[in-house]
């Protein structure tokens, strides 16, 4: 071999090896647990499919009783489909859309409300349509998902 190539080959070598400590030691800083003696093994989050971010929208919705939503009138009232346009949902995961929001044994008087109900009629929804809500302090957001698509 000549003293040219085995200046490039030994060059290379080195360059591979110090992007590898680099990409390591990138992993080492983020995976350290404050305390710990050794770093924990990089482990990547599982890719999560669209029905399951679509789900996580309905985890942190507070629970309301019959009085505030009957009391929610005069406030801007919003729809907010949820897992409606960019996928199919599987039948057989529409059960647990409907149960996974705050609005079991609620949708009957979030209808009651003439205002929400008028905006959910005025959109073609019904009040088996409504997954969740959240009453803010000048709108109401109700996350609703056609049963019927």
């Amino acid at each position: 071999m000549s003293k040219i190539a085995t200046t490039l080959l030994v060059a290379a070598l080195a360059i591979t090896s110090i992007a590898g400590t680099a990409q390591a030691q990138k992993y080492d800083r983020q995976s350290k647990v404050p305390g710990a003696e050794e770093p924990l093994t990089y482990v990547p989050k599982p890719t999560r499919n669209a029905y399951e971010q679509c789900l996580d929208v309905l985890g942190p919705l507070r629970t309301f009783d019959k009085a505030s939503i009957l009391a929610a009138g005069g406030k801007t009232v919003q729809l907010r489909p949820l897992c409606e346009r960019d996928f199919a949902v599987d039948p057989r995961q529409t059960a647990t859309l409907f149960t996974s929001g705050n609005v079991d044994g609620l949708r009957a008087t979030i209808w009651k409300n003439p205002q929400l109900a008028a905006a959910l009629a005025a959109a073609q929804y019904t009040q088996d349509d409504i997954i969740g809500i959240d009453i803010r302090s000048q709108m109401v957001v109700i996350m609703v998902h056609r049963r019927t698509l």
